[in-house]
């Protein structure tokens, strides 16, 4: 781990060496608790590595509907930094209001979009997004 504040008090500015292990934690996410009380689950580097780098990339562009604290989002993110797509983010307003993502995705013409199949369903239900 490593402390920003700390790095930028320091007067030596070379880049630290830090060692890390595929087993190193990257992050943690928490399930939603729906069967109970939520869980956290590790995600290590050799995870993330893993899902980055194991998409046969045959797409050029990527639209993230996701707010950061979801690990869809990091998927995204990190899919498309570590293979060279083009990500489009859909601000608030284009999430909340379908008729907007609409135009985003007009505008844009993603190839992918990662969504849940509640929200797909809500919007194969507007006639202009079909």
């Amino acid at each position: 781990m490593l402390d920003i504040k700390e790095l930028l008090q320091e007067e030596n500015d070379s880049n630290p060496d830090i060692e890390m292990s595929p087993d190193d934690l990257v992050y943690m996410i928490y399930t939603s608790g729906s069967t109970g009380n939520p869980k956290g689950v590790m995600i290590s580097h050799e995870n993330i590595c893993n899902e980055i780098n194991n998409h046969k990339v045959n797409y050029e562009s990527i639209l993230c509907i996701t707010t950061i604290s979801f690990d869809v989002a990091m998927e995204d993110i990190l899919t498309s930094l570590g293979n060279g797509i083009k990500l489009i983010f859909a601000d608030d307003r284009q999430i909340k209001d379908t008729p907007k993502l609409i135009q985003l995705i007009n505008d844009n013409k993603p190839e992918v979009m990662d969504l849940t199949p509640s929200r797909l369903a809500s919007y194969l239900e507007v006639d202009a997004f079909c």
